[in-house]
């Protein structure tokens, strides 16, 4: 799950990852996911360096639609299988309940 990472380690995971997918030849996309309230999203776009960040993150594929923790267990529907680094398991509990890691 992406959207909007304004971190060097996220945003070079995440393109790792995709490429790395792609090669074995699947296509892949990051599942855009809104979990940052407005003002801390706000708060990521006005920081030095965000101008990179955005464009570097436009050589991620990632998802048209935007997702939020409502919502998220829909995209099961539109994939046939999600690929998850270790902190979005174990490291956000807060973010995503228990029903959608099961669903």
């Amino acid at each position: 799950m992406y959207y909007k990472n304004y971190n060097y380690g996220g945003q070079l995971g995440a393109y790792a990852l995709q490429k790395a997918i792609a090669k074995l030849g699947f296509p892949c996309e990051q599942i855009s996911f809104k979990w940052l309230d407005d003002h801390t999203l706000q708060a990521y776009e006005c920081a030095p360096g965000a101008d990179h960040f955005r464009a570097f993150s436009e050589s991620i594929p990632h998802s048209e639609r935007l997702y939020v923790a409502t919502d998220l267990a829909e995209c099961v529907d539109d994939y046939d299988i999600c690929v998850c680094g270790s902190d979005q398991i174990w490291g956000l509990p807060w973010v995503i309940s228990d029903e959608v890691l099961e669903s």
